[in-house]
Protein backbone atom coordinates (compact mmCIF):
# COMPACT_ATOMS: atom_id res chain seq x y z
CA UNK A 1 0.00 0.00 0.00
CA UNK A 2 1.38 3.41 -0.90
CA UNK A 3 1.55 6.17 1.71
CA UNK A 4 -0.12 9.44 0.88
CA UNK A 5 2.32 12.35 0.66
CA UNK A 6 -0.19 15.14 0.07
CA UNK A 7 -0.89 16.78 3.40
CA UNK A 8 -4.36 17.81 2.25
CA UNK A 9 -5.41 14.26 3.23
CA UNK A 10 -3.98 14.57 6.74
CA UNK A 11 -5.98 16.30 9.49
CA UNK A 12 -4.16 19.39 10.73
CA UNK A 13 -4.56 18.13 14.27
CA UNK A 14 -2.27 15.18 13.46
CA UNK A 15 0.76 17.38 13.96
CA UNK A 16 -0.22 18.42 17.46
CA UNK A 17 -1.66 15.01 18.31
CA UNK A 18 1.59 13.27 17.39
CA UNK A 19 3.70 15.56 19.57
CA UNK A 20 1.36 15.60 22.56
CA UNK A 21 0.50 11.90 22.39
CA UNK A 22 4.19 11.06 22.59
CA UNK A 23 4.97 13.69 25.22
CA UNK A 24 7.79 15.16 23.14
CA UNK A 25 8.95 18.70 24.06
CA UNK A 26 8.32 21.15 21.24
CA UNK A 27 12.03 21.88 20.69
CA UNK A 28 12.85 18.19 20.40
CA UNK A 29 9.91 17.74 18.03
CA UNK A 30 11.19 20.60 15.87
CA UNK A 31 14.60 18.90 15.69
CA UNK A 32 12.96 15.64 14.67
CA UNK A 33 11.01 17.36 11.90
CA UNK A 34 14.04 19.43 10.90
CA UNK A 35 12.22 22.75 11.26
CA UNK A 36 12.26 25.78 13.53
CA UNK A 37 10.09 25.85 16.64
CA UNK A 38 7.88 28.52 15.09
CA UNK A 39 7.16 26.25 12.13
CA UNK A 40 5.91 23.55 14.50
CA UNK A 41 3.26 25.99 15.68
CA UNK A 42 2.37 26.76 12.08
CA UNK A 43 1.95 23.07 11.30
CA UNK A 44 -0.30 22.59 14.32
CA UNK A 45 -2.41 25.52 13.13
CA UNK A 46 -2.99 23.77 9.80
CA UNK A 47 -0.32 25.27 7.53
CA UNK A 48 0.71 23.06 4.63
CA UNK A 49 3.82 21.01 5.17
CA UNK A 50 4.97 19.02 2.17
CA UNK A 51 5.98 15.42 1.59
CA UNK A 52 9.33 15.65 3.41
CA UNK A 53 7.75 16.49 6.75
CA UNK A 54 4.92 14.01 6.31
CA UNK A 55 7.51 11.30 5.69
CA UNK A 56 8.70 11.87 9.26
CA UNK A 57 5.36 11.93 11.06
CA UNK A 58 3.34 9.30 9.17
CA UNK A 59 5.59 6.37 10.23
CA UNK A 60 4.60 7.14 13.84
CA UNK A 61 0.92 6.53 13.20
CA UNK A 62 1.06 2.88 14.41
CA UNK A 63 1.59 4.17 17.97
CA UNK A 64 -0.78 7.14 17.89
CA UNK A 65 -4.35 6.79 19.22
CA UNK A 66 -7.34 7.04 16.87
CA UNK A 67 -8.32 9.02 14.89
CA UNK A 68 -4.73 10.10 14.20
CA UNK A 69 -3.23 6.64 14.18
CA UNK A 70 -3.83 2.93 14.58
CA UNK A 71 -2.48 2.53 18.11
CA UNK A 72 -4.58 1.71 21.18
CA UNK A 73 -7.33 4.27 21.85
CA UNK A 74 -7.07 6.66 24.75
CA UNK A 75 -9.26 5.33 27.55
CA UNK A 76 -10.78 8.11 29.69
CA UNK A 77 -9.82 7.75 33.33
CA UNK A 78 -12.68 7.46 35.78
CA UNK A 79 -12.14 8.28 39.44
CA UNK A 80 -15.64 7.94 40.92
CA UNK A 81 -16.46 9.92 44.02
CA UNK A 82 -17.02 7.85 47.18
CA UNK A 83 -20.62 7.12 48.10
CA UNK A 84 -21.35 7.90 51.73
CA UNK A 85 -24.45 6.22 53.11
CA UNK A 86 -26.63 8.45 55.33
CA UNK A 87 -25.98 7.74 58.99
CA UNK A 88 -27.18 9.27 62.21
CA UNK A 89 -24.87 12.10 63.31
CA UNK A 90 -22.76 10.99 66.31
CA UNK A 91 -23.21 14.35 67.99
CA UNK A 92 -25.37 17.39 67.29
CA UNK A 93 -23.97 19.86 64.80
CA UNK A 94 -22.23 22.62 66.77
CA UNK A 95 -23.15 26.24 66.37
CA UNK A 96 -21.34 29.52 66.52
CA UNK A 97 -17.55 29.64 66.35
CA UNK A 98 -17.21 25.85 66.57
CA UNK A 99 -19.39 25.42 63.49
CA UNK A 100 -17.36 28.05 61.66
CA UNK A 101 -14.09 26.27 62.50
CA UNK A 102 -15.45 22.89 61.40
CA UNK A 103 -16.76 24.38 58.16
CA UNK A 104 -13.41 25.98 57.40
CA UNK A 105 -11.59 22.69 58.06
CA UNK A 106 -14.10 20.88 55.84
CA UNK A 107 -13.51 23.32 52.99
CA UNK A 108 -9.74 22.88 53.33
CA UNK A 109 -10.13 19.10 53.21
CA UNK A 110 -12.36 19.36 50.14
CA UNK A 111 -9.86 21.62 48.37
CA UNK A 112 -6.96 19.30 49.21
CA UNK A 113 -8.94 16.39 47.78
CA UNK A 114 -9.79 18.35 44.63
CA UNK A 115 -6.13 19.27 44.09
CA UNK A 116 -5.04 15.66 44.62
CA UNK A 117 -7.73 14.42 42.22
CA UNK A 118 -6.58 16.83 39.51
CA UNK A 119 -2.97 15.77 40.02
CA UNK A 120 -3.85 12.08 39.82
CA UNK A 121 -5.82 12.62 36.64
CA UNK A 122 -2.79 14.31 35.07
CA UNK A 123 -0.47 11.54 36.26
CA UNK A 124 -2.74 8.83 34.85
CA UNK A 125 -2.73 10.68 31.51
CA UNK A 126 1.06 10.59 31.75
CA UNK A 127 0.86 6.81 32.21
CA UNK A 128 -0.93 6.59 28.84
CA UNK A 129 1.75 8.77 27.25
CA UNK A 130 4.42 6.54 28.79
CA UNK A 131 2.88 3.48 27.12
CA UNK A 132 2.93 5.25 23.74
CA UNK A 133 6.52 6.40 24.31
CA UNK A 134 7.59 2.80 24.93
CA UNK A 135 5.75 1.66 21.82
CA UNK A 136 7.41 4.44 19.81
CA UNK A 137 10.86 3.41 21.08
CA UNK A 138 10.17 -0.18 20.01
CA UNK A 139 9.04 1.10 16.61
CA UNK A 140 12.07 3.35 16.11
CA UNK A 141 14.44 0.60 17.22
CA UNK A 142 13.35 -1.31 14.13
CA UNK A 143 15.02 1.34 11.97
CA UNK A 144 18.20 -0.16 10.47
CA UNK A 145 21.50 1.04 11.94
CA UNK A 146 22.99 3.51 11.31
CA UNK A 147 19.74 5.34 11.85
CA UNK A 148 19.02 8.74 10.33
CA UNK A 149 20.09 11.54 12.68
CA UNK A 150 16.53 12.80 13.24
CA UNK A 151 15.34 9.29 14.14
CA UNK A 152 18.20 8.76 16.58
CA UNK A 153 17.50 12.13 18.24
CA UNK A 154 13.83 11.31 18.76
CA UNK A 155 14.73 7.86 20.08
CA UNK A 156 17.08 9.39 22.66
CA UNK A 157 14.50 11.99 23.71
CA UNK A 158 11.85 9.32 24.24
CA UNK A 159 14.25 7.12 26.20
CA UNK A 160 15.13 10.05 28.47
CA UNK A 161 11.46 10.90 29.03
CA UNK A 162 10.78 7.27 29.98
CA UNK A 163 13.74 7.22 32.35
CA UNK A 164 12.58 10.37 34.14
CA UNK A 165 8.96 9.21 34.40
CA UNK A 166 9.83 5.81 35.81
CA UNK A 167 12.49 6.90 38.31
CA UNK A 168 12.07 5.38 41.81
CA UNK A 169 9.52 7.38 43.83
CA UNK A 170 8.87 9.49 40.75
CA UNK A 171 5.39 10.71 39.77
CA UNK A 172 4.56 7.42 38.02
CA UNK A 173 6.03 5.10 40.65
CA UNK A 174 3.40 2.38 41.18
CA UNK A 175 3.62 2.43 44.98
CA UNK A 176 3.32 6.22 45.08
CA UNK A 177 0.32 6.17 42.76
CA UNK A 178 -1.41 3.54 44.92
CA UNK A 179 -0.68 5.53 48.08
CA UNK A 180 -2.11 8.72 46.60
CA UNK A 181 -5.20 6.90 45.32
CA UNK A 182 -5.86 5.65 48.86
CA UNK A 183 -5.23 9.12 50.26
CA UNK A 184 -7.70 10.58 47.77
CA UNK A 185 -10.36 8.07 48.78
CA UNK A 186 -9.86 8.88 52.47
CA UNK A 187 -9.96 12.64 51.92
CA UNK A 188 -13.05 12.54 49.74
CA UNK A 189 -14.82 10.13 52.09
CA UNK A 190 -14.10 12.45 55.02
CA UNK A 191 -15.19 15.52 53.06
CA UNK A 192 -18.46 13.86 52.00
CA UNK A 193 -19.28 12.60 55.51
CA UNK A 194 -18.44 15.84 57.30
CA UNK A 195 -20.16 17.89 54.62
CA UNK A 196 -23.33 15.86 55.05
CA UNK A 197 -23.12 16.26 58.83
CA UNK A 198 -22.70 20.03 58.56
CA UNK A 199 -25.43 20.30 55.96
CA UNK A 200 -23.11 21.63 53.26
CA UNK A 201 -24.85 21.53 49.83
CA UNK A 202 -23.22 19.20 47.28
CA UNK A 203 -22.92 19.46 43.53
Amino acid sequence: MSVATDDSTVPASLWEAARRSLGVPIRAWALYLGVKVAQVSHLELGRRSGAALLARVLPLRPVLPPPWGTGPPTVPLELPLPVVAPVAAPVPVPTGAAHHDLLRAHLMTSQTAANLRAGLMARHQRVAILARQRAAVDLLMLTPVPRPAHTQRLLEVLQLEIEIATAPNGPLDAARLAHDMLRLWLLETEAAAVGAWLGVPTG
